[in-house]
């Protein structure tokens, strides 16, 4: 038996194992073995508070966040049961009364699921070895994820303290303590890569570090046995874009429709040096970047330089509140779509911020450039024309 421990930052995973539905998942299944699409049964259990219904969900586009509804179950003497095909374990997500989200990673055959409800809702399973390996993942993981959080509240009083000192150390601190989780997540991978779980875990927490050099090496780490995995073909599908796109790529045509109302391509940038500029009225270190945004798009001539901002927002009144609050004179465009907006699509991005450069002629010349140094490299690009 095994239960997923609950943080802030697994909440929406642990509510996410928890579900296949009496038809086959929308979007697709995945193949665990030539024998081509097996039968799951989830037997659910409701332990606490009474629930009415329990929702079943998969992971959309943006694995961990975004999420696609497979069904609806009602519960009946406190029992609920999900059923339907699989071709490999899955990772789903159990919504009791639109609550939280309770994660089980589910695989061909039965699991027995018991749901307690009384906060915090928590789930424990038996019958899925895939979702056995997962906890055992969350919680050496979690003790990571808490250590950082813990050292974060503390730099966070040692800011609005004044104390310079102990706040340099405990930002040293803090980065050790990051570097030290990301590399257990890189050991857990690589010593379970012949696991469902691996590739979940690499899509899960690792996807914002995973550039083209580092994909090709970490897709080469799966068996043949993983191939048809979702999370494998994620991945893949990512390093493929991330092909498309490389330093040295044209720009890829797209258009959407402006904070304004119109709707521009950036095709019409060509001729000026441009910076397209993810960003997110709710990412705090997008929004702490914005005034040295505003002070390098006064640099330069517009002739010379211009700078495109793409949202990755999901509230549009957030999104244009924040525009007008920043003070942003540039060309915003956004559908409200989070990262599922085309042109994150595009570049496959899945953390922010994030930017690319492209020369006059839509070249990408660079990606992710510092802030800080932006200034140097847009002066050397506008001084040589």
């Amino acid at each position: 038996m095994s239960s997923i421990p609950r943080s802030p930052c697994l909440l929406v995973i642990a509510a996410a194992l928890m579900a296949c539905a009496d038809s086959e998942p929308a979007g697709g299944t995945m193949p665990l073995s030539e024998e081509g699409p097996r039968q799951y049964r989830i037997a659910g259990r409701v332990e606490g508070e009474a629930v009415d219904e329990v929702v079943l969900y998969r992971d959309g586009a943006y694995v961990g966040f975004t999420f696609e509804e497979v069904g609806t179950a009602e519960v009946v003497d406190s029992r609920f049961a999900f059923s339907g095909t699989l071709e490999a374990p899955e990772m789903v997500h159990l919504t009791p009364d639109g609550g939280t989200k309770l994660a089980v990673f589910v695989e061909p055959g039965a699991v027995d699921v018991t749901l307690h409800s009384d906060p915090p809702a928590r789930l424990e399973v038996v019958g899925s070895a895939t979702h056995e390996l997962y906890s055992a993942f969350v919680e050496g993981h979690l003790r990571y994820q808490d250590e950082i959080e813990r050292l974060s509240d503390r730099l966070e009083a040692a800011r609005e303290s004044g104390d310079a000192a102990l706040r340099l150390q405990l930002e040293e601190t803090r980065s050790r303590t990051q570097r030290a989780e990301s590399a257990y997540v890189d050991n857990w991978i690589a010593a379970h890569a012949d696991s469902f779980v691996a590739p979940y875990v690499a899509i899960r927490h690792r996807i914002g570090a995973l550039d083209l050099a580092r994909l090709e090496p970490l897709l080469a780490l799966f068996p043949e046995t993983l191939a048809t995995s979702r999370y494998v073909r994620d991945l893949e599908r990512r390093r493929d874009l991330l092909a498309a796109v490389a330093v040295g790529r044209t720009v890829p045509a797209f258009e959407l429709e402006t904070a304004s109302g119109g709707v521009v391509s950036i095709e019409d940038f060509r001729g000026r040096v441009t910076l397209i500029d993810f960003w997110g009225a709710w990412c705090g270190p997008c929004r702490a970047q914005n005034p040295a945004l505003v002070e390098l798009y006064e640099s330069f001539p517009r002739a010379d330089f211009e700078i495109v901002g793409v949202s990755i927002d999901f509230s549009r009144d957030a999104w244009l509140e924040a525009i007008e609050t920043d003070g942003l004179p540039w060309t915003q465009m956004g559908d409200v779509s989070g990262f599922d907006t085309a042109p994150a699509q595009l570049f496959a991005i899945r953390s922010l911020p994030a930017n690319v450069l492209l020369d006059r002629d839509g070249t990408i010349l660079a990606k992710d450039v510092e802030v800080d140094e932006l200034p140097s490299v847009i002066a050397a690009l506008v001084g040589g024309r």
